[in-house]
């Protein structure tokens, strides 16, 4: 019986006897592979401009208007207790001015990425054409285009959202207290941990005494002991500036 591999050396003999041949092109050749790679890395691009765009056309609308988005308000007072309309009115100029400075750094920031999103862009828009794959560059552009509008809608609506948001502050005379409850962080604090700050200090206390009573235990005692003696005036005490 012949054996299964007899015909080896033949069949490789036929084999190595052709003229290698370039293999048909389908969807999955280098070249269209690359092209669907661009075209990845050009939607990314294309969001990037898109969003800087929309932030630099939204930031000069705020000084359009001389509003200051919530996210770019100098949040800092005074710890005066008797701040009067005059200081309070001196004060909130010269925070939003600075406001007003940092507005426009981000716009020359912004400006500066978009000018060299838009020579990258630019640059890889080349690679694609000279790449001469008419029927699936077209396909892709429609697809980028489709996914490129909706993102365009999200921004748009995002900013609407904001606009609308920083305009009502404005309006109600709440430009810096727009986050400011009637109980403030520090006093709310308080309230809520000062019962359970004698009873954290009793049970550390006991610790201690019964820390006392073993081995080494004296030497853990004098280390804890400061944290212990702390008063209520020094936890309440304001920043100073």
């Amino acid at each position: 019986m012949a054996s299964f591999d007899d015909n080896r050396d033949t069949l490789a003999a036929e084999l190595f006897s052709r003229k290698p041949q370039a293999p048909r092109t389908s969807d999955h050749t280098p070249t269209k592979e690359g092209l669907r790679q661009k075209f990845i890395k050009l939607e990314r691009l294309r969001k990037q401009e898109l969003a800087r765009w929309w932030d630099i056309t939204t930031l000069k609308r705020y000084l359009e208007l001389k509003q200051i988005p919530r996210g770019l308000r100098v949040i800092i007072f005074p710890s005066f207790e008797d701040l009067d309309p005059d200081l309070l009115g001196e004060w909130e100029h010269l925070i939003s001015a600075t406001s007003f400075g940092m507005i426009n750094i981000l716009i020359k920031h912004a400006d500066r990425k978009r000018d060299k999103l838009l020579q990258d862009i630019t640059s890889l828009e080349e690679e694609i054409k000279n790449l001469n794959l008419t029927e699936a560059t077209d396909k892709n552009y429609t697809i980028m285009r489709e996914i490129l509008t909706g993102y365009q809608l999200y921004i748009k609506d995002k900013k609407m959202r904001k606009l609308i948001r920083d305009d009502n502050d404005y309006t109600n005379g709440r430009i810096y207290t727009f986050a400011r409850s009637p109980l403030s962080v520090d006093d709310f604090l308080m309230c809520v941990l000062a019962p359970f700050t004698g009873l954290v200090c009793l049970v550390l206390f006991l610790l201690c005494c019964w820390f006392a009573t073993l081995p080494y235990g004296f030497l853990f005692y004098n280390l804890a002991r400061p944290y212990l003696i702390t008063s209520r005036h020094d936890r309440s005490t304001p920043l100073s500036f």
